[in-house]
């Protein structure tokens, strides 16, 4: 199966461009989740903060699931919220100031 998409540049960088390694398999889900290796600028505050998000969504997958699928919902609950501060937190690392 192929996956097409129309090319969208940010500020000079093809923000759909997922060839950049496709080779390496990011190692945790949390990784994963963050897109830890996206980082077009290379500020250290964006790593950081992705770094910590990533551990935290693995720690929240290691907690043991339960048959009734409770446990799973408020995982999935706590990994999204997770997803969703690292985000906010990266825009406010990188948000310029007003003038």
């Amino acid at each position: 199966m192929k996956t097409y998409y129309n090319k969208i540049i940010v500020d000079g960088v093809d923000v759909m461009d997922h060839s950049f390694d496709r080779e390496r398999k990011m190692a945790t889900l949390g990784e994963y989740r963050v897109g830890i290796d996206f980082n077009p600028s290379g500020n250290s505050g964006v790593n950081h903060v992705k770094q910590a998000a990533a551990a935290l969504i693995d720690l929240i997958d290691q907690i043991p699931d339960a048959a009734d699928g409770e446990i799973k919902r408020l995982k999935a609950l706590a990994m999204t919220d997770v997803e969703t501060a690292a985000m906010h937190a990266v825009k406010a690392v990188t948000k310029k100031p007003r003038e």
